[in-house]
């Protein structure tokens, strides 16, 4: 019986139930009300690093680059730009990233030539023998000495002088019934400069004196000495060269790229490496025809007055030479560009993003001017770029494969390259040679060794005189013209410094050109491409090196393992 009724109890709280349910059910039903879940999911959060914003994953943990702590990543740009890298302001500062704006103005481009001080040849006299005879006494008889006009050089026995004194003498007797026999013996005394004072005392004692005074013709310095004591003339032998050295020429070597640049009449502002502090400026006054064959200059003169002799005949000096465009264009920091040539690589900064984000972006640059490039197209005025901390992010790019410095994606631009044509195997074999120049070239500025740089660059030079363009394309040899150039302008440098610290400035530009031209024309050959961050002042260098193992050329043994290899380039 309490079977039953525990039964009968079960029964009807299942039944209450089964009600309650369904007025709960009910109510429930009302659309505005009821929220459908069934296709939402949780929210997954992704933790990045500051410092490394390649490494993401779906928990947090520490970096497994640098150990640092692993942060949520904030939505950014980079889910719409498959090549942004997003950074907190922290990491931001910690790289020390900074940016600068694209700007639009009339760009100015200096043009640095090297040379020398050298005479006015306007301004070089020579003294020779205007008769026969002996060197009795030199009253000058060093070069350097100053003299001025009329004061006397050399004292010189001579017969003809002799025999002219006695047809003065003899003339001067019988002057006034012969006055044509007097004058031509004394216009004959003064024909072979001997002065007046000299021609009235012989004509007033009446003998003969047995040596006479050689006078100079101008004031100057003596720069080239012909003669010694006791020295026997004849008609027509120099004696001495004399050049007033109080104007002077500055001679400067213009590169066969720049001539077009350089005309008359413009000014030229020029120091002097031995005079420290001290500027100076002239015009052009005169521009060679002719073209150095040997270093495929044009030299270019400027006339200068020199009253203090400040200036000296042999002087290196520098100058520089401004010009302006014709109308204002896009320019950036040179900082900026990550790579050579007329096709580079910068970061922009994201504007619409709300933490910071950068993405690489190929831009196609003009000439190279004094704020930086010129640039012609991938960039507009209301943009940023980054001009500081670009590597850290190239690296940061490259390991998250995105676009970067060495992972360069052309597909998009219709600039045609060289694996569309094929090098000629000839012109590879010349420049293979030049490149063997360059390594030696590079091997004496590891080893310190100037002398032997000097020689090297000389052989770089030689080497690109002999490389033979005939036999290619339009491309590629506008390709090369703009390259030949670049590399004679930079081992021309090379080969006039005057210190090894000069030698390894040059070098950078020298290396730039080559790494480019290597991979350009694709050069057969195993090469490292290396980079040391010290380099330049701290703003990093590069260099093409045969062999793995780094061997700084920048620094030779103070630092001579500074430094990474960035690719090894085979061809």
């Amino acid at each position: 019986m309490n079977t039953i009724k525990t039964y009968a109890s079960y029964i009807t709280i299942a039944i209450l139930a089964f009600f309650a349910g369904a007025v709960i059910f009910k109510s429930g039903s009302d659309p505005d009300i009821v929220h459908d879940h069934s296709g939402e999911s949780p929210l997954e959060t992704v933790y990045t690093c500051s410092m490394h914003p390649q490494i993401r994953q779906d928990e947090p943990g520490n970096c497994p680059i640098c150990g640092m702590e692993l942060i949520p990543a904030e939505s950014s740009a980079s889910e719409t730009d498959p090549n942004a890298l997003v950074m907190t302001e922290a990491a931001m500062k910690l790289a020390e990233i900074e940016t600068s704006p694209v700007i639009s103005t009339v760009p100015e481009r200096t043009f640095t030539f090297p040379g020398k001080i050298t005479v006015d040849q306007s301004e070089v006299s020579s003294v020779t023998a205007l008769f026969s005879g002996r060197i009795e006494e030199l009253y000058v008889d060093f070069i350097g000495a100053y003299v001025k006009k009329d004061q006397m050089i050399a004292s010189v026995y001579s017969p003809e002088l002799i025999a002219a004194q006695q047809e003065l003498i003899e003339s001067t007797k019988s002057k006034d019934q012969y006055p044509e026999l007097y004058k031509a013996a004394v216009q004959k005394l003064r024909f072979w400069l001997i002065p007046d004072q000299t021609i009235r005392k012989i004509e007033q004692s009446g003998t003969v004196e047995t040596t006479l005074d050689i006078v100079s013709p101008v004031s100057g310095f003596v720069t080239e000495l012909y003669i010694d004591r006791q020295d026997r003339l004849k008609t027509g032998d120099r004696l001495f060269t004399i050049t007033n050295l109080s104007k002077v020429w500055a001679v400067f070597d213009v590169y066969e790229s720049d001539i077009s640049m350089v005309k008359a009449g413009q000014y030229i502002d020029f120091s002097a490496t031995s005079l420290p502090g001290k500027n100076f400026r002239g015009t052009i006054s005169y521009i060679d025809p002719v073209l150095q064959h040997s270093t495929r200059t044009v030299q270019i003169r400027v006339d200068l007055n020199n009253p203090d002799l400040v200036l000296k005949p042999g002087m290196l000096i520098e100058g520089d030479l401004v010009t302006r465009g014709s109308e204002e264009q896009l320019v950036i920091p040179e900082s900026a560009v990550m790579w050579t040539g007329k096709r580079s690589i910068v970061f922009v900064r994201k504007k619409d993003s709300t933490a910071p984000s950068f993405s690489a972006r190929e831009i196609l640059l003009g000439d190279r001017v004094d704020e930086g490039f010129v640039v012609l197209a991938g960039l507009s005025e209301d943009e940023e770029v980054v001009t500081n901390g670009t590597f850290k992010l190239d690296s940061a790019a490259q390991l998250a494969d995105k676009l970067s410095m060495m992972n360069k994606r052309t597909e998009d631009t219709d600039e045609p390259t060289v694996q569309e044509a094929v090098v000629p195997e000839s012109f590879k074999a010349q420049l293979k040679q030049m490149i063997r120049s360059y390594m030696d070239l590079k091997n004496d500025l590891v080893n310190s060794d100037m002398e032997q740089a000097g020689i090297a660059v000389e052989n770089v030079l030689s080497r690109l005189n002999e490389v033979e363009s005939d036999p290619l394309d339009e491309d590629m040899l506008n390709k090369w013209i703009e390259s030949l150039e670049n590399l004679r302008k930079s081992s021309l440098s090379i080969k006039q410094a005057e210190t090894i610290e000069s030698q390894r400035t040059h070098f950078i530009s020298l290396s730039d050109e080559i790494i480019e031209l290597v991979k350009y024309f694709r050069i057969d050959g195993v090469y490292y491409h290396q980079f040391c961050p010290m380099a330049d002042n701290g703003n990093g260098a590069f260099w093409l090196s045969e062999k793995e193992p780094i061997e700084n050329p920048y620094f030779g043994e103070m630092m001579l393992n500074c430094g990474e290899t960035i690719s090894r380039i085979n061809f």
